[in-house]
């Protein structure tokens, strides 16, 4: 079960029969057998902030590996795949995160993409972490990205077309997922203690 806070109260879990709605001890909204969406073969994403659900799926007859994007908007029930509103979304486009600004990131192998206003950007991180996935993406509220690769020491942020590490210099000494805090704010040669938490794993 996949959990994620409702702007509006609550909390959104992906669960085995579909997306569910939870508050004050009882389930309120519920959204199974959605149309051309399998129940058991999604990923919920997160709530952006106009309250709409994305999630990643497989679709009815699509390749065991062929997962799009889809948003969801529990008032209205519509369904919309990203691939229609930024065409060029590349099906190995994994996490999915939304920034202080509203617009859309993605991960790949070695990238990040971007999509705003309809269009896509792609951004290379080939030489900070060659073809690893970036992992969990973190926004934080100046534009920053974080996130952190399988195995690697530390965390890295990217922003304004660059990378920055940061690892055990400035304390980072565990492996774990990285979460940011909206209010964070960057500062130089430093993670922002307030910014990103992690387990005390040590690494």
């Amino acid at each position: 079960v996949a959990t994620r806070s409702s702007r509006s109260g609550g909390l959104w879990l992906s669960m085995a029969d579909g997306l569910h709605h939870f508050e004050n001890g009882q389930f309120t909204r519920s959204f199974t057998n959605i149309a051309g969406v399998p129940a058991n073969r999604t990923s919920f994403a997160f709530e952006d902030h106009e309250g709409r659900l994305w999630f990643r799926c497989q679709g009815v007859g699509a390749p065991p590996f062929d997962w799009t994007w889809r948003r969801l908007d529990p008032r209205t029930g519509e369904l919309v795949e990203l691939e229609t509103l930024v065409p060029g979304v590349p099906s190995e486009a994994a996490d999915l995160t939304e920034d202080s600004a509203g617009r859309l990131w993605l991960s790949g192998p070695g990238v990040l993409f971007r999509c705003s206003n309809g269009a896509l950007s792609r951004y290379s991180l080939r030489s900070a972490i060659g073809e690893n996935y970036p992992g969990l993406l973190a926004p934080d509220n100046e534009g920053g990205i974080w996130f952190r690769p399988a195995g690697y020491p530390g965390v890295l942020r990217f922003f304004g077309g660059e990378v920055t590490r940061y690892g055990k210099e400035q304390g980072w000494t565990w492996r774990t997922s990285v979460t940011c805090c909206p209010t964070a704010k960057a500062t130089s040669g430093s993670a922002p203690a307030a910014a990103c938490s992690g387990s005390n794993h040590a690494g």
